[in-house]
């Protein structure tokens, strides 16, 4: 039902467990060979299965915590609100 929201077509893996899906745009499919659809249904089966969703999650997760630290050192820094002519 891709097709009602967009033009585009595309192909993606998500979910965990046994909620995990490999959606496939209804507008991929008039584009392209039988060859081709399942080249690209392999790719997103290699992706599931390399754990590709785990990985930008905990990656997602890692580096928020890191901008946030990044956001409390630069808030509470003096010499960097000096710089900005931000008393302290």
């Amino acid at each position: 039902d891709g097709s009602s929201r967009s033009e585009h077509s595309n192909a993606f893996c998500t979910g965990f467990g046994r909620f995990r899906r490999i959606c496939l745009f209804d507008t991929l499919l008039p584009l392209m060979s039988e060859d081709e659809i399942v080249a690209v249904l392999g790719h997103e089966i290699g992706h599931d299965r390399l754990f590709h969703v785990h990985t930008r999650l905990v990656f997602g997760i890692f580096y928020s915590f890191l901008m946030l630290y990044a956001l409390g050192k630069f808030l509470t820094s003096r010499s960097i609100g000096s710089a900005f002519f931000v008393a302290h």
